[in-house]
């Protein structure tokens, strides 16, 4: 009942234009942020502990403009799922970096594209097959009812969507066997067993270890990607940027710690645009505090 009720509060958004849309998203992030709601609370909980040198007013103002955009980021579901695909990736009005991505095909030799919690990352699944065939990873949803059209919506431009189980995970080997691209979102917090410790902003997070399985020992390129939101609704710029060697070391602490790197470099370029309401930090270290 509550996925139908959402896929229809969806739809009804989606009539509308980006600029609206960004709107009501705005007023969304401004309630989170009046009423300190449980989001506001982490979201300003991590700002203290990945800019611990600004002063607090400084973060304070930060957390209210992430906050609009976080509520940006959700309105804009509307666009990306339900907006016919020309549409959507019309929305595409400036590329920084994208010489990385086009070269991706003329090496044949497949790819990882990694992209964070930044911007709009629904965009860089739709965008990612202009480039090379694409099977990105996800998690299922936990409402069933959404899974199908969800779905069909992430893969209407052409990627293939693999679930993040033991079937999921052979798709995207055989992706990279064929000399494909693979996208992966490579800053949630992993399940169990599935993740080490490696620093971000400072601090030891839990980091999913398949990307560094998947770049160790394999001549294959590995690229962060994100989607900008512009300012006054009108779209959005893809940076694309080349992760560091380090990502293919045999060490597991050396490649994670790469990954977080790019990640943060990303984030300290657009950092109102980064998903701070999530608990990134809920796994610490054996005998570590909770940082929440």
């Amino acid at each position: 009942m509550r996925g139908r009720f959402l896929w229809g509060a969806l739809r009804v958004l989606s009539w509308l234009p980006l600029p609206a849309l960004h709107g009501i998203g705005a007023a969304a992030g401004w309630l989170m942020y009046v009423t300190n709601s449980s989001p506001c609370q982490v979201a300003r909980r991590n700002l203290a502990l990945c800019f611990p040198a600004w002063g607090e007013a400084e973060r304070e103002r930060l957390l209210r403009e992430n906050l609009a955009e976080t509520g940006k980021t959700a309105t804009e579901l509307a666009a990306m799922w339900l907006w016919p695909a020309e549409k959507v990736l019309g929305l595409v009005r400036e590329a920084e970096g994208e010489e990385h991505l086009l070269a991706l095909a003329g090496r044949g030799r497949g790819a990882l594209v990694l992209t964070p919690h930044l911007g709009q990352w629904e965009l860089m699944g739709l965008v990612a097959p202009r480039y090379l065939a694409t099977t990105s990873l996800y998690r299922p949803l936990r409402m069933p009812e959404l899974d199908e059209p969800i779905t069909a919506a992430r893969e209407r431009t052409g990627s293939r969507l693999a679930p993040a189980t033991v079937k999921g995970i052979r798709q995207v080997y055989a992706a990279i066997r064929r000399r494909e691209m693979v996208g992966i979102l490579p800053d949630q917090v992993p399940t169990d067993g599935s993740g080490e410790f490696a620093p971000f902003f400072g601090i030891e997070a839990n980091t999913m270890v398949l990307v560094s399985r998947l770049a160790a020992g394999r001549d294959i390129d590995v690229v962060l990607t994100y989607a900008e939101r512009l300012p006054r609704g009108r779209g959005y710029r893809i940076v694309a940027m080349p992760v560091d060697d380090a990502i293919h070391s045999d060490d597991l602490r050396t490649s994670l710690t790469a990954l977080n790197a790019a990640v943060e470099l990303a984030v300290r370029a657009s950092p109102a645009q980064y998903q701070w309401v999530y608990k990134r930090f809920k796994k610490r270290p054996d005998g570590d505090p909770s940082l929440y």
